[in-house]
This record gives C-alpha cells, structure tokens and sequence, in this order.
C-alpha cells in the first residue's frame, strides 16, 4: 500500500464524545512484536544455514570441482551473513519501537483519563449556572492541558513509526542490493570427470534455485533490462512485457526482486498512459501481486493507482478474491468522488441486462482483473490491480474505501469498473484529465459508449412521457435521470404521501414508471445507496419528475 501520509497532527479538544487512548496513540505494540518475532526466525534460519554450509566441504576432497564448490559455499555464507545482520537489524529496530510504543500508549492512556475528568466535570457543573460560570474556564483549561498531553503521546507515536520506517527501508536496501552467488558451471571444467563430480554435486542446488525464480535466463533478465534502460529506458519497459511471456511466475519474481527499483521507474516515466495500454496489461497480466504493488508505487505514471498525488488515500484490497463480484444495482455504493453519472449508467446498463458487467470482467490467474470496455464502438481491455483507495484513519491505517466499495455482499462490479474507467480515461477522452478526479462530474449518455460500445442519447423530460419512458425500459434501454443544482434539496411528495428528498446536481437509475397510477409515478435510484431510507430509492409524480430532473439518458441495447 502506499499514498501521501495526511495524517492530522493533532487531536481536537471536545466535551463530547468521550476520550480514548486509541484517538490518541493506535495500538500497535502486538504488530511489532510480532514483525519482531518473524525477523527473529528468518535470523536463526540464516545463522543455522551459515553454520551449516561452513563445514560441508570436507577437508580430503580436492580436485577443481572441489575449489569451485567451496568458492561458491563460502560466497553463499557471506550472503547468509549480510542478509542475516540485515533482518536482524530490522527485528531489533521492531522491538525497539514496540517497547517505545507501549510508553507512548500509557502516556495516551493518561491523557485520555484525564481529558474524560475534565469532560464529566464540566457536565455536572452544567446543571448549576453559577458553578458552570465559576469553573468552566478552569475545566476548559484541564481539557486542554489533558489533549496537549496526549498530542505530545501521539506525536511521539508517530515519530515511532517514522524511526521505524527508516530503519526498515535501510535493511530493505541491504536485502534488495544483496545478489546471492552463482553456482559454479560445470561445463567450465576442462576435466570431463571433474565436469561431471560437480553437475551431479550441484544438481539438487540448481533444482532448488529454478524453484526459487533463479535460474540462468532470470539472472540473464536482470543483467539485459539493468544494461538496457540507461539507454533506452522505454524499450527497457518493452523488455518487461515480452519476460512476462518466457520467464515462469517464480523467475518473473526474481527478476523484480533484483532489477535496480531506480531504473524501473525510469522504464515506466518512458511510457505514455494513453498510447502503452497493451504494454501495461500485459505486464500486469505476468506479475504476483506483490510485484504489481511494488510497480504501482514505482510507476510516475501512476498508471495502476490512477490517484494523480492529490488523494490522500492509501490503497488497498476491499475483499476481492476468488469470490464472485456483486452485479445487484441496489447494492451500488457511489463513495466520495463525484461520478454519479458512471455509477448510475453502470447500474442501469445491469438493470437492462443483468449480468452485463461480470460478464465483460475477466479474473486473471494472478488475482488482476481484465475489464472490457469500448473505444469508438471496439473492444479495449484494460488490466486493473484488484485495490482501490482507501481513507486514512488517525493512526494512518485503511479503514474504508474512499471511492466506489463494496456492497452488503462484499466488492461488486462498479469498484472494478471504476478503476478501469478512472485507469483508462486519459486515453479515452471521456473526461478531461486522467485518474480517478477525472471522474468527477460528466453525463451518463456518454459514459454509455465506454460501457457497451453503443452511444447514448440525451432527452427533455418536458418533451417525453410516461409512456415513452416506461417503454424504453422495457426495451431493455438503460435509462438514467439527472437533476440541475438546487438552492435547496427540494422534498416533494411521494405516492405514499411521504416526503422524497432530491439531491440537485445529481444522477440517478432510472428504476420503473408506473403509467396505471394517477397521475404516473417514476421510481428513480440513488447511487450513492440505493437501500437508504431518506434518499436512496424515491417515487415522483410525473410533474414532480418534469419539474426536478433536467435531463433523461438513454442508451442503446448493448
């Protein structure tokens, strides 16, 4: 996961609610101390391995095979002992801040009981107005004494985390930078006999390599895409695409784990969102997911994590897996992006055709998505990484997709959709802009095209009638309603005589007319949730529908 780190500095002070100590300082004492206890293992795993190998050439064995294969021993056993010094620093750092983390959450522990004195103070005092005169600058005083302390724990905190961060990106530099030895080649031996001792002695090594992604060609990958890029970063970049198609998953791994992350940013700055969306797909089709996050973060382009560096969002997987996604139109969940116009020709194009959307969204083998939208009425896939942005908590955690998320049946189709539109609309020319901003605002009459292939087209309720809609709908046309911006949410009345809020500026589904009833009704569908008792799904009357919605889109039958 990665994004800006907005975090807020300070904790505000407040009569109410209540404090905590975790409004203050997260606690995540557990976490390091577990990371501590992991780092700890791998550490016995080298020293044991080191130990080992040290002793495994017998003193009576000589000959050239058996200089080759000590050579190769003692270089594996300096590479145990870097990497192992490298992740033991990493669990000494881990222990450090989980022991300096439990300070600063007693220290948040005392702040929180003494601003929750403060608070229950000044409410008994509430009831007395002379006493509530008397002493509420002196309890507004020990409020704010009782914050500033738990501001100073939380910045202590975050300090924590910072150290921390450092010393792990020093040992991640070390692991990173660290290239373990070549075996010995066997065919480098002039003496046949000698030749073979080490092929057969060598044997189980290589076996266990090429499992591990380090064989010869990976190792040759490496050394093509370093020496390539200096020169030609773009065709660098080209050279990442065509490896996904002759290295193995294992070997691909190797490849990212031990290229210079300095120059795969150089590959992707060379390539060109709108023109190198097949380059992108198929690397993104090769990749673990892992790797594909690493390449995100290193890509200028941002082209996997279409946020364009304004969204202080990090991101993450919103429970996509082997699941199948939710297509329900009433499980839609618009987020905090003003694209009510996607979300709403989404759902409409699946109320038409239910099935629509998961019918043109591949899953591939590594857990990517493949999506296919439409270019000037052809078919254009677009790979997408399966996280979307999520909204930072105070301690800078993930605690909920920012954008389109997932429904009371886990992730649905629009989040996928989203991002393939948010990832592919520089290209497109949909919206101005690139990313998900670009989103922002727009008509669904022309995000039916992207959609479907087919154009839509834009009516005047004033020039249409019940009938007409209701007759689109049944001919399978998906259909959506848009609202010009009001002074003030209007409420008309409902059938049932309630009172149905209509949000101005806004898109919205298209769900049935009902021409029986007098005088006709149109039942219409929020995207930002259609369950919601207030403003989710509403019914207008025929006049109350001319008089608040502006324009009708209509879309072709796909």
């Amino acid at each position: 996961m990665s994004g800006q780190d907005e975090r807020p500095t300070d904790v505000a002070a407040r009569w109410d609610p209540s404090y905590s100590d975790q409004d203050f300082v997260p606690d995540r004492c557990e976490p390091f101390s577990s990371l501590a206890s992991d780092y700890l293992a791998l550490c016995s795993s080298g020293s044991d391995a080191a130990t080992a190998l040290a002793n495994v050439v017998p003193g009576s064995w000589t000959g050239d095979a058996a200089s080759a294969f000590s050579s190769y021993v003692d270089a594996v056993v300096t590479f145990l002992n870097t990497t192992t010094n490298a992740v033991d620093d990493a669990a000494r750092a881990c222990t450090a801040a989980a022991g300096n983390m439990d300070g600063a959450i007693q220290a948040a522990k005392s702040a929180a009981s003494r601003a929750n004195s403060a608070q229950d103070a000044h409410r008994s005092y509430e009831k007395d107005n002379l006493l509530h005169k008397l002493f509420a600058d002196d309890h507004s005083l020990d409020l704010d004494l009782a914050v500033g302390m738990g501001n100073v724990a939380r910045g202590n905190a975050l300090s924590i985390d910072k150290t921390l961060t450092t010393s792990l990106s020093t040992s991640d530099d070390t692991l990173s930078s660290s290239t373990a030895p070549q075996p010995p080649n066997p065919l480098s031996e002039s003496d046949p006999n000698q030749a073979a001792l080490l092929a057969e002695i060598m044997q189980p090594v290589a076996a266990a390599l090429s499992k591990d992604g380090d064989s010869q060609r990976a190792r040759d990958a490496v050394n093509q895409f370093d020496a390539t890029v200096g020169s030609d970063p773009r065709k660098a970049a080209q050279l990442l695409a065509q490896y996904g198609g002759s290295l193995t998953s294992a070997e691909l791994t190797y490849l990212y784990d031990h290229v210079d992350e300095s120059n795969l940013r150089s590959a992707f700055g060379a390539l060109d969102p709108t023109k190198d969306r097949e380059l992108y797909n198929s690397i993104a089709q090769n990749a673990s997911l892992p790797v594909l996050t690493r390449l995100a973060d290193d890509d200028p382009n941002h082209y996997w994590h279409p946020a364009t560096g304004g969204d202080a969002y990090i991101w993450a997987n919103d429970g996509f897996g082997n699941r199948p996604l939710d297509g329900d139109p009433n499980d839609i969940r618009q987020g905090a992006l003003g694209d009510c116009h996607d979300m709403s020709a989404l759902a409409a194009v699946e109320q038409a055709h239910p099935g629509y959307l998961e019918s043109h969204i591949t899953r591939n083998a590594n857990g990517t998505y493949t999506v296919m939208l439409y270019k000037d009425g052809k078919q254009v896939p677009v790979t997408i990484t399966p996280d979307v942005p999520y909204m930072n908590g105070a301690d800078g955690s993930p605690i909920g997709s920012a954008y389109s998320h997932g429904g009371p049946n886990g992730p649905t189709v629009y989040q996928v959709y989203e991002k393939a539109m948010a990832q592919s609309n520089a290209e497109f020319g949909v919206q101005d802009g690139a990313g998900y901003a670009s989103l922002s605002g727009g008509w669904p009459y022309k995000d039916y095209s992207v959609i479907t292939g087919q154009s839509g087209n834009k009516v005047y309720p004033a020039f249409t009638s019940p009938d007409a809609l209701a007759g689109m709908l049944a001919g399978h046309h998906p259909v959506t309603a848009d609202t010009p911006e009001f002074d003030s949410t209007p409420h008309p009345t409902g059938p049932d005589g309630s009172a149905q809020d209509v949000i101005g500026g806004h898109s919205y589904r298209v769900v049935s007319v009902d021409v029986a009833h007098d005088p006709a009704t149109v039942t219409l569908a929020n995207p930002w949730d259609p369950s919601n008792t207030t403003n989710g799904t509403i019914t207008v009357s025929w006049t109350d529908f001319q008089k608040y919605y502006d324009n009708v889109d209509v879309g072709s039958t796909p």
